[in-house]
């Protein structure tokens, strides 16, 4: 999704505003042919509570965004192939659909423990710097 978020970004100034993403979305081949109103991409952007002041996407909330579309289009496709199925095909499809919530889930640990890691150290680095401000500073 990193990857997609910088071809879209066409400008290189690390935000998609709305104009520069249904235009990258228009010049991606995808079929059937996606086009993306404004008020398409307010609704995607939740009213644009994921965008910046400038009205911009970043790479995260990019991330969020599609993230949120891909689950959306999984859920849909699901419950219209799980008409006229038998027990069994349902069976495996349910399973299917937990294996990737747990994928999902195990994404979203590892995530957070990446982040931990990173407060850990940020946190480590403020305890190291107050220390050598205090012991400077009284030496003086």
């Amino acid at each position: 999704l990193q990857r997609l978020y910088q071809v879209l970004d066409s400008d290189d100034s690390g935000g998609l505003d709305c104009a520069e993403f249904c235009a990258a979305i228009k010049k991606l081949d995808f079929r059937p042919r996606i086009h993306i109103s404004d008020s398409d991409f307010a609704s995607i952007t939740l009213n644009g509570r994921l965008c910046d002041v400038t009205g911009q996407l970043g790479p995260m909330e990019f991330e969020i965004v599609m993230r949120r579309q891909i689950r959306h289009l999984a859920q849909s496709r699901l419950s219209l192939i799980t008409r006229d199925r038998s027990p069994e095909e349902l069976d495996w499809m349910q399973f299917g659909t937990l294996k990737m919530i747990y994928m999902e889930q195990t994404r979203v640990e590892q995530d957070l423990k990446l982040m931990q890691v990173s407060v850990d150290r940020v946190l480590a680095a403020l305890d190291i710097g107050s220390e050598a401000g205090s012991a400077g500073g009284g030496g003086g």
